[in-house]
């Protein structure tokens, strides 16, 4: 519920701050157009390959209308995000906004971007054992009042599905923007930085408690706060992002891996993509060096 609240928020701010940049000439509306066709086109694909089709075209057409104003009207208040909130970031910490800006212009193979990557995929590995572990104390220990995180339906069934389940996971971990967003009001209001990252981490910290057994949800959300407030206000915008998408996906995979369960393929290779990801982040974050060098051995 206070997650929702502070979403809600933070979008009617970003609709207050994204006139103003505006109006000041502050705006960075071609980062903004790339982030929102981008995130559009990622829309459209997951109506593809996750929507139900019918041999029919007048249905065809009314499902394709819903999804394209669907798909548009999430690109744009992500756009309206960003736009709010990347001339305050860029202005008072431009670094935690470098890897994010070297993404949208596409050099993919910026050991920015790789470093960045790689501690969101830390970050969020981290969280996503943190949530597991919360949800696992029932089953070993006699804890009552505590349900255990169901799996991603789409990743039970398999198919088209399971690239469908990841690619909505990875235009919902574009939200974290409304987060960075809530760090800097909390910057402006708090006025001192390590005030208003504490504060984040409070809030944070309070969003992850799911109100079904207090004592043991407590330390856990926590530590979920902390993590993500040091990922918002230390780390950057691209590492928050990847780490929000890590959370979900390695929270949401059905596990545990056994031959005879029907989701065991999808699994197996949902965890080899994201480890995939991961590794691709760290070759790519040591830039020209390699990976492993016999002269370090003796240094």
């Amino acid at each position: 519920m206070l997650e929702r609240i502070l979403i809600a928020v933070s979008v009617l701010v970003a609709v207050f701050l994204t006139r103003r940049n505006q109006r000041l000439g502050l705006a960075d509306s071609k980062g903004a157009v790339k982030l929102a066709g981008f995130l559009f086109v990622i829309w459209m694909l997951v109506w593809v390959t996750a929507g139900h089709h019918v041999p029919a075209i007048d249905l065809e057409l009314q499902s394709f209308g819903i999804a394209c104003s669907g798909s548009l009207l999430f690109a744009a208040l992500c756009a309206v995000m960003y736009v709010a909130v990347e001339p305050y970031v860029r202005r008072r910490t431009p670094e935690l906004m470098i890897g994010w800006a070297r993404l949208l212009e596409g050099r993919l193979r910026d050991p920015r971007v790789g470093r960045d990557v790689l501690l969101g995929a830390l970050l969020g590995s981290a969280s996503a054992l943190l949530l597991h572990a919360s949800n696992a104390l029932p089953t070993w220990i006699p804890v009552l009042g505590q349900t255990t995180v169901p799996p991603n339906p789409w990743l039970l069934e398999g198919g088209t599905r399971v690239p469908a389940a990841l690619l909505q996971y990875g235009t919902f971990s574009v939200r974290a923007l409304s987060l960075f967003l809530i760090f800097f009001l909390l910057r402006v209001l708090l006025r001192k930085e390590w005030v208003a990252l504490a504060a984040t981490m409070i809030l944070f910290s309070l969003a992850n408690l799911g109100g079904e057994n207090v004592a043991l949800e407590t330390p856990f959300a926590v530590l979920q706060g902390v993590l993500m407030g040091w990922a918002i206000g230390r780390v950057g915008l691209l590492a928050t992002v990847v780490m929000v998408f890590y959370r979900f996906v390695l929270s949401a995979v059905p596990v545990p891996i056994d031959s005879a369960t029907p989701y065991s393929l999808s699994t197996i290779l949902v965890l080899a993509l994201m480890v995939a990801l991961a590794g691709y982040a760290l070759r790519i974050s040591i830039g020209s060096r390699p990976l492993f060098s016999a002269a370090a051995l003796d240094e």
